[in-house]
């Protein structure tokens, strides 16, 4: 009846000693796929879309600062039978890139009662020109900071795009991870409570006929409800991080449709090789870590450019405002105006204007300036930063996984040892109570390595995170 009783209990303890593999017909739901299903209907990923939509809105806006554009009035007075003056005319003006405004129009005025200066041959004058600032506005102007800052805008939206993508996949990868953990060690405490059960039937069996005292059952039992408070508690951790995971779940209509009842994470084998399997070579190197092409420090980067344009038009507003302007004039006298064409008709002005103090344009400037010496500290600062936390993301990866094989070998050594123990008290050299300390360090041991697995991998793909390369780990 002892040879039995120690048969079964091998037969247990050898189950529990082995490293856990997943064998459920349930479906897995792997890494990857769980990361993509987010990239393609999540909110924010949907929202992150819209991004570089809105950015073309506004590039389209400030380019229509630069549009032609053309006006025409007609005023007239009529009293006592008299028409006092009639102003008729149309114009065209192209504001050019170079700070240059070309304009072109006609213009027919008459009357009894109209100034002089106003008035106009019977055919009326046609008549182009130009417009040029000779100071303020000749090198930049707002219409042209509009263009250039909407410009980089355009381009901080895709990289926005990516960043925003990037923190929404490491956010869900950090999530999966912990409900893979949560999930295998709840598989861990089940297979324990299942065994515990077994050995605490067939203990109680052999002791009612004598081959085991009764405190062998008590024993068996402590050890029942130890473990049963373990599963309890894994099983609240797995419904918690499963239904926090869901919400990252969402349908191509926008409704939230979470994990379904049978889908599971990767099994540990699969973890185990992919672990083992992966490669370290120029992860180390700064061209991994790209800081050049990094998105978020090239929004940063094109941050300071924006500020930058700022201040060159604050600097801008120092100078006088001048404003030439040139205006040839010709008569229409039939189908061929340009024949009265001549240089001597013109119309020509100089507007000019300057602050005597230019309190306001320098208080505008020291700030421009300061913002633009602001945003270069935090850029010198985050990219330090993120560089930093770069390696110490490869180092913590490179430790977790010499830890994992360590683990794994004193998992294989907590088996043996429980197997050892077995025997003992097969000869009756030994007790349950012993038996229990041992499977309890087994199982502790297995709970770590799943702990490591899962901080491993968190640390692997923070690795491509910080590098800003996750975005384009999982396409959609």
């Amino acid at each position: 009846m002892k040879m039995r009783t120690g048969i079964i209990l091998l037969v247990l303890i050898t189950c529990l000693g082995k490293t856990y593999r997943l064998l459920s017909q349930d479906t897995i739901l792997g890494f990857g796929e769980a990361m993509r299903q987010v990239r393609s209907h999540h909110p924010v990923a949907n929202a992150a879309r819209l991004g570089p939509e809105i950015a073309k809105a506004q590039l389209m806006k400030a380019r229509g600062n630069f549009d032609p554009v053309g006006t025409g009035s007609i005023s007239q007075k009529y009293f006592d039978s008299k028409q006092y003056y009639s102003l008729q005319g149309g114009q065209i003006k192209l504001p050019t890139r170079v700070g240059i405004d070309l304009m072109a129009g006609y213009e027919s005025n008459g009357g009894i009662f109209l100034n002089q200066e106003a008035s106009t041959p019977p055919g009326g004058l046609w008549y182009g020109g130009v417009s040029l600032p000779l100071g303020q506005g000749l090198l930049i102007d707002e219409s042209r900071a509009d263009l250039w800052t909407s410009r980089l805008s355009a381009q901080n939206a895709i990289l926005n795009q990516q960043n925003m993508t990037n923190d929404l996949l490491f956010e869900a990868s950090e999530i999966y991870w912990e409900w893979f953990r949560s999930y295998h060690v709840m598989k861990i405490a089940e297979e324990a409570y299942a065994n515990a059960t077994q050995r605490f039937q067939a203990i109680k069996r052999y002791a009612g006929v004598g081959d085991r005292s009764m405190i062998d059952t008590t024993e068996a039992m402590i050890q029942i409800r130890n473990i049963s408070i373990l599963l309890d508690q894994a099983r609240l951790d797995l419904a918690k991080t499963q239904r926090y995971f869901s919400g990252y779940f969402w349908d191509e209509n926008g409704s939230n449709k979470g994990l379904s009842s049978n889908e599971n994470p990767e099994n540990t084998d699969r973890i185990f090789a992919e672990i083992l399997g992966d490669q370290v070579t120029g992860m180390e190197e700064v061209d991994f870590f790209d800081q050049q092409n990094h998105p978020y420090l090239r929004q940063l980067v094109n941050k300071i450019e924006q500020l930058d344009i700022e201040r060159r038009l604050k600097r801008d507003k120092l100078k006088p405002k001048a404003d030439l302007k040139y205006i040839p004039l010709a008569q229409n006298t039939g189908s061929n105006t340009l024949s009265q064409f001549s240089i001597n008709n013109y119309r020509w002005g100089l507007e000019f204007k300057m602050p005597l103090f230019l309190r306001k344009e320098r208080g505008d400037l020291k700030l421009a300036e300061l913002k633009v010496r602001e945003a270069d500290l935090f850029y010198r600062y985050k990219s330090t930063e993120l560089y930093n936390k770069f390696n110490n993301k490869i180092t913590e990866w490179q430790v977790t996984t010499d830890q994992i094989r360590q683990s794994q070998q004193a998992v294989d050594l907590y088996s043996t040892m429980l197997g050892a123990e077995t025997r003992l008290f097969e000869s009756g050299e030994s007790s349950v109570f012993l038996i229990n300390a041992r499977e309890q360090a087994l199982i502790n041991s297995r709970i770590k390595l799943m702990e490591l697995l899962a901080k491993n991998r968190s640390a692997y793909y923070g690795i491509f995170y910080l590098a800003g390369k996750m975005a384009d780990t999982y396409t959609e």
